[in-house]
Order: C-alpha cells, then structure tokens, then sequence
C-alpha cells in the first residue's frame, strides 16, 4: 500500500510542476478562454494514461490469460529429435 502512495504522491507532483509551460521545451496554448499555457511534458503525460489506461483495460478484457501472466511458459520444452533436426542449419 505505501508503494502505491508514493507513487501517487510522485505521479501528482510532477503532474503539478509540469503542468507549467516553462517546464521543457514545448507547450501549448488553450485555444478557449482562459487561454492558459500547459507544458509538453504534462500534455504528453496526461495524454499517454488517457489512451492506456483504457488500453490495458479493454486488452485485460480480451485477453486475461496474458494479463495474469498464464500464457508464459515456465520452463523450456524438452526438444526431440525432429525439432532439433527442423531447428538446425543447413551444411553449406
């Protein structure tokens, strides 16, 4: 639980001071009043959790067994002598 804090107190941070448009080398202006100037870096952020969050989300429903980490084999397969055969280069 304290490693979720800090990382959300991190997260909020740099969320605070990148939002300001002399942090980096870009920002961008608000078309719309109040026409306020937000850094590069916050927009990039912020911009990166909006698409992936729902990303792993809609890809967790698609596909729980990757999610869950169950489609990673355990161990190495034990090769026969077909694959080893398939497997090896040809004598030029």
């Amino acid at each position: 639980m304290g490693q979720v804090l800090t990382s959300a107190a991190a997260s909020t941070q740099t969320a605070v001071t990148s939002w300001q448009a002399d942090y980096g080398d870009s920002a961008c202006q608000l078309p719309i009043p109040p026409h306020w100037r937000i850094g590069g870096v916050f927009l990039r952020g912020v911009g990166t959790l909006l698409l992936g969050i729902p990303l792993y989300l809609l890809l967790a429903k698609a596909m729980p067994p990757f999610c869950r980490g169950a489609v990673l084999a355990r161990r190495l397969p034990v090769p026969t002598e077909s694959s080893a055969e398939s497997d090896a280069l040809p004598h030029s």
